[in-house]
């Protein structure tokens, strides 16, 4: 993984708060997402093998390198090149999470502010696709919904879509879903909300346990 710290900015709120969402919006590289340049930003691109946001937890049963590596499916840029496939490059780089039909991440481990902005960029999977994102009680914020799957698990990016929500009084989940297995890569978060009172419940998640799972066979 590289996990890129952009300085130390942090978002404060009161009061009423709304939410926006971000996507689905082509993704090949870290420039299109729409918080690249943030202060405080924190992208996880799965190179080093593990899930290494400070105060996030991610469910994901496999690293896609883990399983039959034709079907690897990372962001583009992720083996160098922008050439219009998230396979492995020759160096051994470009991964990506796995899970058999939804992946959820959690926020405020250990007792760390939940961030104000969250998402990642869907690399593989199919129709249809449902983004979904959750208040510091554990109330939804509402959904997205994609209609990119190409109908192939071989690596092409052309399909590749970010979806990310923002909302300044903090974010406890977000998780996507599509039938037969889903794939993500390059997370992010950035700000830190200061909640009030009545939210300050949200900031303890409970945790559930990984579960490993074999990769349902693919027509």
């Amino acid at each position: 993984m590289k996990l890129f710290l952009i300085g130390v900015g942090m978002a404060v709120s009161a009061g009423a708060f709304a939410q926006t969402f971000y996507g689905p919006t082509p993704y090949l590289q870290h420039s299109d997402s729409p918080w690249f340049g943030m202060a405080g930003l924190q992208l996880e691109d799965a190179e080093d093998g593990s899930f290494d946001i400070v105060g996030a937890f991610c469910d994901y049963a496999f690293l896609s390198s883990s399983f039959v590596e034709g079907l690897i499916d990372s962001v583009d840029i992720d083996d160098g090149i922008l050439n219009g496939t998230g396979q492995q490059g020759p160096a051994g780089v470009g991964d990506a999470f796995w899970n058999v039909s939804s992946m959820s991440i959690w926020f405020g481990i250990n007792n760390v502010a939940l961030p104000t902005h969250a998402g990642f960029v869907w690399t593989d999977g199919d129709n249809p696709i449902v983004f979904e994102a959750f208040d510091a009680n554990g109330v939804s914020l509402g959904t997205l919904n994609g209609q990119h799957a190409d109908n192939s698990y071989l690596g092409g990016t052309d399909e590749d879509r970010f979806y990310g929500v923002s909302y300044a009084g903090g974010i406890s989940r977000i998780t996507i879903g599509n039938p037969n297995g889903v794939e993500i890569d390059h997370i992010q978060v950035a700000g830190a909300a200061v909640p009030e009172p009545a939210t300050m419940v949200g900031l303890g998640i409970a945790l559930g346990c990984l579960a490993k799972r074999r990769r349902p066979a693919r027509a």
